[in-house]
């Protein structure tokens, strides 16, 4: 019984490790798929969110359409401020465009928390308000996008 139950481990692990990534490798024909047919072209934007000038973390932005309040992307700053705009791989960007900016800065927020309070006291999370913009321009990546709260 010992020996089976040992051969038992020994397979499932064999499958297991060679069966991770096996298939679940996602390519562009998915990536279109998953988009409704054909994706929007991305430009790569990216930048530095700081709160009266430190480089903030935990710091949500949420990507509006000059018209419409439907948010059409969001990032989150890492620990030293820095975000990427993704929307169909890490980083690749935004689809041209102007949108009207928010942000949210909840650093309790994550897996298994409730939301925690905005510390910007909701003061950027109006997209009628804001005050944030970007032009995102076919063709032209950028970077240094950085903004500074109060």
């Amino acid at each position: 019984m010992r020996f089976g139950f040992n051969v038992f481990l020994v397979l499932s692990m064999a499958l297991l490790v060679s069966g991770c990534g096996s298939g679940t490798e996602i390519d562009d024909s998915d990536l279109d798929q998953m988009a409704g047919g054909k994706r929007q072209d991305t430009v790569a934007v990216s930048g530095k969110v700081t709160i009266s000038g430190a480089p903030t973390g935990n710091v949500t932005i949420f990507a509006y359409p000059k018209v419409g309040v439907k948010p059409v992307g969001e990032t989150r700053t890492a620990e030293d401020g820095t975000y990427c705009w993704t929307t169909y791989t890490s980083c690749d960007g935004l689809p041209a465009g102007e949108y009207r900016l928010t942000f949210v800065h909840t650093p309790e927020e994550g897996k298994g928390k409730k939301q925690g309070k905005d510390l910007l006291e909701g003061r950027y999370k109006d997209p009628t308000k804001s005050e944030f913009s970007l032009v995102v321009v076919a063709g032209t990546p950028q970077t240094d996008v950085n903004y500074d709260l109060k």
